[in-house]
């Protein structure tokens, strides 16, 4: 058996994907993370066709996502279903797409879905990312009960808070009252987001159906 594993992360250009990239890369992996131009998970076709020139496929993450907060009463029909497409239809097709490859992984295939905190608490304007994040506990929590017994495993994470480029736009005071909702008053890090998701799917291969949240507010 070979110990070098194949890895999808979809979205993979973005902050927290770049740095799981990094830390599997180091760990001697191969990493496969697309652009949104290169994948785009809204495309059943698209997809399908990039999976298909994997040779093999040990784990896919799928963390491709986009945010289009308005409050509910300003939400737009079109807003809902951009959000709907890539944040939940996205992870459906890049799921169903991947499973005949991580069924064959002789590592035993793996699926991590990133979520988010915002799927359990919401805040205000995000009716629409929170629906359908949250949406993917129903789905991960599904695919572990129906292909479990074929030795293919789903997780859920929420990442947490992760300072960024895309969270600069933030007020201070809006990152500060962020910051006091951690019991321990520490935002986590795209690193050791990075470190949590390697060591669940490389150090504990029995571990499914399962969420984790990795930050320190109240679940």
């Amino acid at each position: 058996m070979s110990s070098t594993q194949s890895i999808l992360i979809t979205g993979g250009h973005g902050f927290l994907a770049q740095s799981i990239n990094q830390h599997f890369s180091k760990l001697g992996h191969q990493v496969h993370a697309p652009s949104k131009h290169q994948l785009n998970v809204t495309s059943k076709e698209q997809t399908q066709n990039y999976i298909k020139q994997l040779n093999n496929l040990d784990l896919c993450i799928i963390n491709a996502g986009i945010t289009i907060d308005k409050i509910l009463h300003k939400q737009d029909s079109q807003s809902w279903d951009q959000s709907y497409q890539v944040n939940l239809k996205g992870a459906f097709l890049s799921a169903q797409s991947c499973l005949r490859k991580l069924l064959k992984s002789e590592h035993g295939g793996h699926i991590i879905f990133l979520s988010s905190y915002s799927a359990i608490h919401p805040p205000l304007g995000q009716a629409n990312y929170s629906a359908h994040k949250a949406a993917l506990l129903g789905l991960s929590k599904s695919i572990a009960k129906e292909y479990g017994n074929k030795g293919l495993r789903s997780n859920c994470v929420f990442p947490g808070f992760i300072p960024s480029p895309l969270t600069k736009h933030l007020s201070p005071e809006r990152e500060q009252s962020i910051l006091e909702q951690h019991q321990l008053k520490q935002f986590n890090t795209a690193h050791n987001a990075a470190k949590f998701i390697a060591h669940l799917h490389l150090e504990q291969p029995y571990i499914s159906g399962q969420t984790f949240q990795l930050d320190s507010r109240q679940s």
